[in-house]
């Protein structure tokens, strides 16, 4: 039967067996207990589920339920899934309805990803090349040497094939194996070094001990590797003893890198990578104590380590005369973002108010606007806090005069260009600067 849903995308659903209702598979936040037998009850269950995901803009799938009945799906079920059309995209130019159509469908789409690794990774890998840091991720977690081992002999062939968009990605509006790929993965400089980090972190998840191991063997992948350390720390536990695993760390070997290699290997060479992801997990538990690590650490670098250009050009090298900014501001918004009251309450020490990246974390990061204001009350009086107090003013004054603003969304950037204007410890000459540029609004 054709059925076509209001997100506009068509979907072909397997017939339902006789005692088998819809219903009784569409699970509700009121089910206590969802009871599938075996993988055709599985795909039914998912078949209606999905369907009523893309027929009600407020439904989301179960998350426990989805598991249960995607570890029942053998390789036919997931192949027949993975390959309708009429769940996932496979055109561009989706309208924002089709978009959130899918978008409602991605954990489905993961999940059944995750499956088809845990069955045949290799295959995976070779019908889904984009998604290979999830399939790693996945098979990982179960056997996270046999993962290593695959991902291998797959490493070279997989940087010579061209893929779509990831699903990892929720802009992404088509997906591997369903159209003629478009995008060269061996153009993305990044991509293998990304792919390692997720196969380490799953590892890790399952096994952190014989992660570790794997990497400072250096039997296949290694610790000095772009990615595969911080990917480790990624998948290590909330109540991990992050000073034990700090001291680990700190005793291995580096060699020193090139500026250029500095650069091109965001977030920078693996032993500032890997400083940097153990400082933005261990921040969460003692702020004071991973801070202090991190700039222990730091001073033994060299002075360009540590840092990105804050500009670049199209080739991806550093123009020579950029602003070098502190690869640490992302540590510091993440921690913003999830513990403002701990995060400030550090910041706000005038000492380290002093000394800390303050302006660029305003600058360079993707903190709520109100946030950006506080950080900037903090930083010490004078040419920087005028300086950021600025940058905000016209930040809010190109949300202005953005096209398609909303009246309501107008009436927010006005009210958050007062609230810039009220900063405490602004000159005469920033307040002056700010009300010039509100007065041009009315011109």
């Amino acid at each position: 039967m054709l059925v076509a849903m209001a997100c506009g995308l068509v979907v072909f659903p397997p017939p339902v067996r006789e005692n088998c209702r819809v219903a009784d598979f569409a699970a509700g936040k009121s089910q206590q207990r969802l009871v599938l037998r075996s993988g055709e009850d599985a795909l039914a269950w998912i078949h209606a589920s999905a369907a009523k995901a893309m027929a009600d803009a407020k439904f989301k799938i179960d998350s426990r339920s989805l598991e249960k009945a995607v570890s029942l799906l053998g390789m036919a079920e997931l192949e027949e899934l993975l390959g309708n059309r009429g769940y996932w995209p496979g055109k561009p130019g989706l309208t924002e309805e089709e978009l959130q159509c899918w978008q409602r469908l991605l954990p489905l789409r993961k999940a059944l990803l995750e499956r088809f690794a845990v069955l045949d990774l290799a295959r995976g890998l070779d019908q889904f090349p984009s998604e290979a840091g999830l399939l790693l991720e996945a098979a990982a977690r179960h056997d996270g040497a046999a993962a290593m081992a695959t991902w291998l002999a797959f490493k070279e062939e997989w940087g010579k094939r061209t893929a779509l968009p990831s699903v990892d990605h929720p802009e992404s509006t088509l997906i591997a194996g369903l159209d003629e790929p478009e995008i060269p993965l061996g153009l993305n400089s990044f991509g293998t070094d990304e792919v390692s980090a997720r196969l380490m972190k799953g590892w890790t998840t399952g096994d952190p001990e014989a992660a570790w191991s794997a990497l400072v063997t250096e039997e296949g992948l290694s610790y000095k590797d772009w990615g595969t350390l911080g990917g480790l720390v990624e998948g290590l536990p909330a109540d991990t003893d992050w000073r034990e695993w700090a001291t680990r760390i700190g005793a291995l070997s580096w060699s020193k890198p090139s500026e250029e290699a500095a650069w091109m290997s965001w977030p920078g060479p693996p032993k500032v990578s890997s400083a940097l992801a153990l400082t933005r997990r261990w921040v969460m538990e003692d702020g004071e104590a991973a801070l202090q690590w991190y700039a222990e650490r730091k001073a033994t670098w060299d002075r360009i380590e540590g840092y990105f250009p804050a500009n670049h050009n199209p080739s991806g090298l550093s123009t020579g005369c950029d602003p070098w900014v502190p690869m640490l501001i992302h540590v510091y918004a993440e921690w913003l973002e999830r513990q403002p009251v701990e995060a400030l309450a550090y910041l706000s020490e005038p000492a380290r108010a002093k000394a800390e990246p303050l302006a660029e974390i305003v600058e360079w990061t993707e903190l709520p606007a109100d946030l950006k204001m506080v950080l900037t009350g903090v930083i010490p009086r004078g040419k920087s806090r005028d300086d950021t107090a600025i940058y905000l003013a016209k930040e809010a004054i190109e949300e202005l005069r953005a096209e398609g603003t909303t009246p309501l969304k107008r009436k927010e950037d006005l009210a958050a260009l007062e609230q810039i204007a009220r900063i405490e410890g602004l000159s005469e000459v920033a307040l002056s600067r700010i009300e010039e540029m509100r007065r041009g609004l009315e011109e």
